[in-house]
């Protein structure tokens, strides 16, 4: 049966999560990040002149970019191009998550037809599709009708569109290490909510490293 949002372990913590915030990383440390490790060396002197000028680069042909197009930035990009001729997913995610685009890239091979939406309201997408905080990951997708919330494997999204239950989605919550995208060494296993539009939920499926 469901299990209420006190009863998850998952949820102890999880509405603190914002998949968008930045990631503090000690100095000469290392961190995860989207499925893979990266070192942090400190920075001479040299690198860092070289990263101001690369920095003000960027700056002017941001800067060139935003008075060549409307004024005002603009909160949604143009949807990328589909691919594949399986159901219509449609994505939408940050512009700098790379994990989402692997995410991405996995359900384009297992036959989707996908289309991206990068978006810097991603919060209030969830908001409005009704995704639990306790349930919440870095990407939130629709499918017929359904919200698919997080790395959920395409096998899974394909076996629940089957099914076509009474639910209003499934969800993995955060960034499990081996779900489609976030691929890395110590995988683990982790589970594939269903949840309803009261916030109830199930375990639909439990996955195995």
């Amino acid at each position: 049966g469901y299990l209420s949002g006190a009863e998850n372990p998952l949820r102890r913590g999880a509405d603190r999560l914002d998949p968008t915030a930045p990631l503090a990383v000690p100095k000469g440390g290392s961190a995860l990040i989207c499925g893979r490790e990266e070192a942090r060396e400190p920075m001479n002197m040299k690198k860092m002149a070289a990263a101001g000028l690369l920095a003000t680069g960027v700056a002017v042909v941001l800067v060139a970019g935003s008075r060549s197009g409307d004024d005002g930035a603009a909160s949604y990009s143009a949807p990328a191009a589909a691919a594949g001729d399986g159901p219509a997913v449609h994505v939408y995610k940050t512009a700098t998550c790379g994990c989402c685009a692997k995410w991405v890239d996995h359900l384009r091979e297992a036959g989707f037809a996908v289309t991206v939406e990068d978006t810097r309201e991603l919060m209030a997408v969830k908001r409005r599709e009704g995704v639990p905080t306790d349930l919440s990951s870095c990407h939130t997708a629709l499918v017929n009708g359904y919200v698919v919330e997080g790395h959920v494997p395409a096998s899974v999204v394909h076996a629940f569109l089957e099914e076509a239950p009474e639910a209003r989605g499934l969800a993995v919550p955060g960034m499990p290490i081996g779900s489609p995208g976030m691929e890395g060494r110590h995988a683990e296993a982790y589970d594939v909510f269903a949840f309803d539009a009261d916030g109830e939920r199930t375990v639909f499926r439990h996955v195995e490293p």
